[in-house]
């Protein structure tokens, strides 16, 4: 059994097949690319895995031996999985740090508000690494 083991992952859309009895695992160590043409499922299978889509009956998912519960992406994230999506889906009505914070939560003090300068700190500390830097505004390249 490997790492991450996919079984017979089925899914349609209004009547349209995008995964047809997928199966694929993953050993610990192992790196693997989905390629295929526009509309092959690759986003689909990786949506699956992630927590956004419910497959149909029958498809199973184990991640080191633990079964992920479709549909949550809490429960993908508990059982180790992490995804860099084609999308980034990001909303852009919303800052750097409210759109990073979605994912990885808001520190908050008394009476659950937000801390907001920790919040903006922690942007920018994690958006050192890649010579990114900002300041409340739009991004620009060091």
């Amino acid at each position: 059994m490997g790492l991450l083991q996919i079984k017979t992952a089925s899914m349609q859309f209004s009547g349209v097949r995008a995964l047809s009895e997928v199966s694929l695992t993953v050993e610990a160590g192992e790196v693997h690319a989905l390629v295929g043409h526009n509309g092959s499922g690759k986003s689909t299978l990786v949506k699956v895995l992630a927590g956004e889509h419910s497959p149909e009956r029958g498809t199973s998912v184990t991640v080191d031996g633990e079964a992920l519960r479709f549909g949550s992406a809490d429960e993908a994230t508990s059982l180790g999985l992490r995804f860099v999506h084609q999308h980034l889906d990001l909303i852009y009505q919303l800052s750097v740090t409210e759109n990073i914070a979605m994912g990885a939560g808001y520190g908050v003090k008394g009476l659950r508000r937000i801390r907001w300068s920790k919040e903006h700190a922690r942007t920018r500390r994690d958006l050192q690494p890649w010579g990114t830097t900002w300041t409340r505004g739009p991004w620009s390249r060091t």
